[in-house]
């Protein structure tokens, strides 16, 4: 594989990671840093800057829920079961909740339910 083609991979996985809902706010700020000094060793803005380059960054189905859907609801009728469950059993439920849930639940539901809908269409 041509050393170029490496340097846009890797510049590809830190830029998903830098956008990715589910990465705590240090790994995700890290991520972008790291993709931002490449873009600038490499001399590749003109690339990244150009229409076609989002065509890279289009998303992948993730193959398993994020670690935050594994937290357990804990409260109402799914009181201990999983995010990840309510999602694939009873999303409209899960859509109420993150209505009155507090900031670090409501972001886990968030997270889990663009998870599903990602999965689901």
């Amino acid at each position: 594989m041509h050393p170029a083609t490496k340097t846009r991979e890797r510049q590809v996985k830190l830029l998903r990671l830098a956008l990715c809902a589910a990465a705590p706010d240090g790994e995700a700020v890290a991520a972008f840093l790291r993709f931002l000094a490449s873009v600038l060793r490499e001399g590749a803005a003109e690339f990244w800057l150009s229409p076609g380059s989002a065509s890279c960054l289009k998303r992948k189905e993730p193959p398993h829920p994020p670690h935050c859907a594994l937290r357990q609801m804990p409260f109402g009728k799914h009181r201990g079961r999983t995010l990840a469950w309510i999602a694939e059993h009873d999303p409209a439920w899960l859509e109420w909740a993150v209505g009155i849930a507090r900031p670090p639940l409501k972001r886990a539901i968030i997270v889990t339910l663009d998870w599903w809908l990602t999965k689901h269409g």
